[in-house]
């Protein structure tokens, strides 16, 4: 029997051969270069994004007063509301339909 005596490092690198060490960490190293690569791709899509955004944004604050815009070409934008008198909408429309408020003494009879 020929037996070779082993270092204790050779020792060390050989149970880690055995045990599947380098397979398990090439396949790491593999997928850390994957991800890599993806994170590579999807932070310059978000760049692209962010800079279209920032396009859209400014196209949609143009208009005709900030711009060479003809007020035609304007967007539509919602008027501002006017101040209510704080009453409920509604009675005038209860007169025309010949709703007449009962005056004073007069009984209320049901139809």
């Amino acid at each position: 029997m020929n037996f070779r005596m082993q270092s204790p490092e050779q020792a060390s690198l050989t149970r880690l051969q055995e045990s599947g060490y380098f397979a398990t960490n090439h396949s790491l190293l593999e997928q850390n270069l994957r991800q890599s690569e993806e994170i590579r791709r999807l932070s310059e899509e978000n760049k692209k994004l962010g800079i279209r955004v920032l396009e859209l944004e400014e196209r949609l604050n143009t208009n005709s007063s900030n711009s060479s815009k003809a007020p035609s070409q304007d967007s539509f934008r919602k008027p501002k509301h006017s101040l209510s008198s704080g009453r409920k909408p509604g009675g005038q429309l209860r007169m025309a339909q010949g709703f007449q408020v009962p005056r004073a003494g007069t009984k209320l009879t049901s139809l």
